[in-house]
């Protein structure tokens, strides 16, 4: 189909559905004969004969006054029982109380399983355990083969050699810390897999 060809299709549909909204709104607006009755209905109306008249406030006022309306007769008030404890069972004040000692205290149970989970260590290995990487000549070996850096899954980090020349450096600094200068001395050094100043 070409443009013109729909232009086309386009404005004839909406002439249509113009001419459409146009009749129907010129025959819902039409409103000959609304609100004229004609003489038949007038001549009924003439003859219909009007029903007694509606009692008026003063026979209403006098009907009660006179007998014609009947108090109800008094009555007794009984006294208040209390239930009995095992009627009721729980209240509804002690079972929110209960419900909401209850939720609290589940939700801290939960927190606090989940937060000694996180900081109990693992004995089955992996991060935060001893992890075997191997015999350290292998471990050098892949350290060169791999540009200089040797990542280990298991440890979440990086493994590179470090120079025997930078050791009284390392004496000053990592001196008390005995694993960490042990794998200097042997010329490997474990770097966590992100920089903890980030």
């Amino acid at each position: 189909m070409s443009t013109g060809l729909i232009i086309a299709v386009v404005v004839i549909a909406a002439v249509v559905f113009g001419a459409i909204v146009v009749m129907t709104t010129a025959r819902s607006t039409d409103v000959r004969g609304a609100g004229a009755l004609s003489r038949e209905t007038r001549a009924s109306d003439r003859k219909a004969k009007v029903g007694t008249t509606a009692t008026t406030g003063r026979e209403v006022e006098l009907a009660a006054r006179t007998t014609d309306i009947v108090k109800a007769a008094p009555a007794e008030i009984a006294p208040f029982v209390a239930p009995d404890a095992e009627a009721v069972g729980v209240s509804r004040r002690m079972f929110f109380n209960r419900t909401a000692i209850t939720l609290m205290g589940a939700s801290v149970g939960a927190f606090g399983a989940s937060a000694v989970a996180f900081l109990w260590k693992g004995a089955d290995g992996g991060f935060g355990s001893k992890i075997n990487a191997g015999r350290l000549d292998d471990i050098i070996a892949n350290i060169k083969a791999n540009d200089g850096f040797l990542y280990l899954a298991e440890a979440r980090a990086w493994v590179t050699e470090y120079p025997k020349g930078a050791l009284g450096k390392a004496q000053a600094v990592y001196g008390s810390q005995a694993p960490v200068f042990t794998g200097m001395q042997a010329g490997v050094v474990a770097l966590y897999q992100k920089c903890p100043h980030l």
